[in-house]
């Protein structure tokens, strides 16, 4: 036997159906179940749109947000490769200490904003 679930206005509007029409197979305005059924692939299929647009919805969202991540990172690796060359062209005097810093901290961010990138471009479901 299939189970069918209904909304409660469904429910309502088949609650109000006369029994007689419903075991009243002869006549041609009663409910049979192909026409609940007509009716339920309508509401599944109503239902299968909304989700398929909130699907484009956030792929377009997140290439949105990619793309500005992308540009966040490389604004600021631009910005530790001209200090580097600053540096390293006597126009700037940082210690050792602080360039291993820099290059560190930033290959940290790089790779975690990578991975939380990824993660979220590229999530799954559970």
């Amino acid at each position: 036997m299939t189970k069918y679930t209904f909304s409660p206005g469904e429910l309502e509007r088949l609650s109000n159906i006369p029994q007689e029409q419903v075991d009243d197979t002869e006549n041609e305005e009663s409910v049979t179940l192909t026409d609940i059924e007509k009716e339920n692939s309508l509401v599944d299929l109503n239902l299968r749109r909304e989700e398929l647009e909130g699907k484009k919805q956030d792929r377009i969202q997140r290439k949105g947000y990619a793309d500005k991540i992308f540009i966040l990172l490389c604004l600021y690796l631009s910005a530790v490769m001209v200090l580097l060359y600053f540096n390293g062209f006597g126009l700037t005097n940082l210690e050792a200490s602080v360039l291993i810093a820099l290059v560190t901290t930033s290959a940290a961010n790089v790779i975690g904003i990578f991975i939380l990138v990824a993660k979220y471009l590229f999530h799954t479901k559970e």
